[in-house]
This record gives structure tokens, sequence and C-alpha cells, in this order.
């Protein structure tokens, strides 16, 4: 089974994408599942979950900002009230405690993005990590192998997602279970828990982060984001080459 575990709607604060186009582009793909994890927000997963045809899964789930980094909350019941600090990020260590009563996982979302090391503990409140984002991997590849040593080091499940942001990119990356998995929610969380994933998938095109940017920029930085694009395309090209 193959989910993307990491896709932003026109419910984050970044996003653009309808719920509906979403699923309709991950049954394209050949997905098994999605997780639709808003920027603090939880707003999809009813719309989802109505929209999905029997058998492929739907996980409720949260991307929260915190103080440490940001972090995917899977098969939450709904969103958590948390006090943000001034810089309007939440407290990890009661975001842990908030999933934790609610029977919640939580998974590091990109968590060498813009930097070399993570906070000291960071990886302590996780119980998965999420080794390949479709995004990181454009900008960043090496990424991809603090994350798994991370994962190996703790003893934590692997995830990968595409953390798409424009319908091109959903299952980029995505997260694999045994085919021999249940396919409910219930069925995926099980083989998490049990260290049975792993995480798939390339990454995905720089051209197309500066599309979703595009898709949602007032007016006035048209220009701006659409030289980034020509730039990102050229660099697309240079590395294919090389």
């Amino acid at each position: 089974m193959r989910i993307d575990l990491h896709i932003h709607s026109k419910y984050s604060s970044d996003g653009v994408l309808g719920v509906r186009k979403i699923i309709e582009t991950a049954l394209k793909r050949g997905l098994d599942g999605v997780a639709i994890c808003d920027h603090n927000v939880f707003k999809a997963y009813e719309e989802a979950r109505s929209l999905a045809p029997p058998g492929f899964v739907v996980i409720p789930g949260v991307e929260y900002g915190t103080d440490m980094g940001h972090v995917l909350a899977l098969f939450v019941t709904g969103l958590y009230d948390l006090k943000k600090d001034a810089r309007g990020l939440r407290r990890l260590a009661e975001l842990r405690e908030a999933a934790t009563e609610d029977g919640a996982l939580l998974v590091a979302a990109h968590p060498y993005r813009k930097r070399e090391s993570v906070p000291d503990g960071f990886f302590e409140y996780m119980d998965g990590i999420e080794t390949r984002n479709s995004r990181d991997m454009a900008r960043a590849p090496g990424n991809e192998g603090k994350a798994r040593s991370a994962a190996g080091e703790r003893g934590a499940f692997m995830t990968g997602g595409s953390d798409a942001h424009i319908a091109r990119e959903i299952g980029a990356c995505r997260t694999v279970v045994p085919d021999g998995t249940e396919r409910t929610a219930e069925g995926v969380r099980a083989a998490l828990e049990a260290r049975l994933s792993a995480a798939d998938g390339e990454g995905g095109k720089l051209r197309y982060q500066a599309l979703g940017k595009m898709r949602r920029t007032r007016p006035k930085t048209f220009l701006k984001d659409a030289a980034r694009l020509i730039d990102f395309t050229a660099e697309d090209l240079i590395k294919k080459w090389r």
C-alpha cells in the first residue's frame, strides 16, 4: 500500500487545492490513501472521507508549527487548543501531551529543512520521522540520510510525504506499508507502530513549488515569483543533465 501522509489543501494558509482534487489526483497516481495535514487547522478530513471510494484510506491529520519544528499529528480526532508564543508557534511539549491524550501519533516533518541539526530533545517527542519529503529532496537531498539515521537510532517509524501544495506534487513521495495491511486507518496505524513502513519516491520539481506560490500570490509580487520560476526550471535542467 502506498499512502501520501503529507498533503496540503486550500484550508492551509499556503494551500490552493480543493479536497476533491486531492482525492481524484491521488487515485489517478495509484495511491491507496492520503493524510491531508493542513497548517494548524483541521477542516479537510470529513470532506475527504466522504469523497473517498471504498478501500481508499483517509487518515486525519494536522501539521503544527511548534517552537522546535514542524510536526505532523496523525490519527487525531480534532484540532488541539494549544497556546501560541510571540512567534505564533505552539510548544512541542504541550502538543505531545495533547496527542498522547488523544491517542494520536507525532511525526517530525522535514526535520532538517533549513537547518543542520534539530533542537535537543526534539526527536524524543516523536513516534515517527518523515525521512522522505519531496520538497526537501528537490532542494536538499542530503536531508534524507540524516533523517533516516535519526529514525534508526531512535527506533522511530519512517514515513514519506509529498508535502504537496499543488496537484502535480501529490504522490511524489509516499509511505509504503505491506500489501497485506488492512485497508483502514487502523490498519495503517498498526503497520506504522510495528515499524513496517518505508519511505519511497523522488524529489519534486522546484518549479512546482514556485507554481504553488504563484497561484496564491498577490498581483504585485507576481513578476518576482515568475522570475523565480524561470530560475527553478533552469536549475532542474542543470540537475538532469549533470
